[in-house]
């Protein structure tokens, strides 16, 4: 009897450590769908700013009125309440984890918050933007869209892929990579191996790929 006992412990536990496997991988699918899903969105959100601009990609960064803009703010007006597509499900240290949780209040937008990066060779470069016409930032330059990376996981507001700002910038949160929207709109995960940055970096594991970054 005692043997029968200790055999269906032994089988409760393992069912255990098999359903939290189970529901563990599920819950990383479905915030990663989420995360892809997002990012879709704030490709099609930049793509309704650039039409109402004459094809001028949203600056990530710019200054007004002695304050600096960053481009979320920049496409609020073409979201409307949806608010949650700045939010990473996976960002945990954000809090956005709780936005899989279906009947909380709406989300109030931050922009300390907010879980992706803006390709910064692509909307500008510091203050270049200042000494060039804003047809040099138009959508059209860019030959290959596919390519080109608009938006992706990111600890800040900008995406920086230079040996001194990647290691500040890089968020790999799904399965040791990160999601990326190309300006074509379609998502990808690359990670060391597949991404490419723009120059010599400090990381050796990273390769050099300007093409993904650069207005050309």
């Amino acid at each position: 009897m005692r043997n029968f006992k200790e055999l269906a412990v032994v089988a409760a536990l393992l069912l255990l450590v098999v359903f939290t496997g189970v529901t563990a991988a599920s819950g990383s699918k479905r915030f990663n769908v989420k995360c892809t899903d997002n990012l879709k969105s704030l490709r099609r959100a930049a793509q309704q700013y650039e039409n109402d601009h004459d094809g001028v990609i949203p600056p990530v960064v710019q200054s007004v009125k002695k304050h600096s803009m960053f481009w979320p703010n920049r496409l609020l007006p073409y979201i409307g309440n949806n608010t949650q597509i700045f939010y990473c499900p996976q960002d945990e240290k954000k809090g956005a984890k709780m936005l899989d949780v279906p009947d909380l209040l709406p989300i109030a937008y931050s922009l300390k918050s907010v879980s992706y990066g803006m390709n910064y060779f692509l909307g500008d470069v510091g203050k270049a933007r200042k000494k060039m016409t804003t047809g040099d930032y138009r959508i059209s330059k860019i030959s290959n869209p596919a390519y080109v990376i608009y938006f992706g996981d990111s600890k800040f507001v900008r995406l920086r892929p230079t040996s001194v700002c990647w290691k500040d910038d890089y968020a790999p949160r799904h399965n040791n990579g990160s999601n990326f929207v190309f300006v074509d709109g379609h998502v990808e995960w690359l990670n060391h191996d597949t991404l490419g940055l723009i120059g010599p970096q400090e990381d050796k594991r990273w390769k050099i790929d300007k093409k993904r970054w650069i207005l050309q």
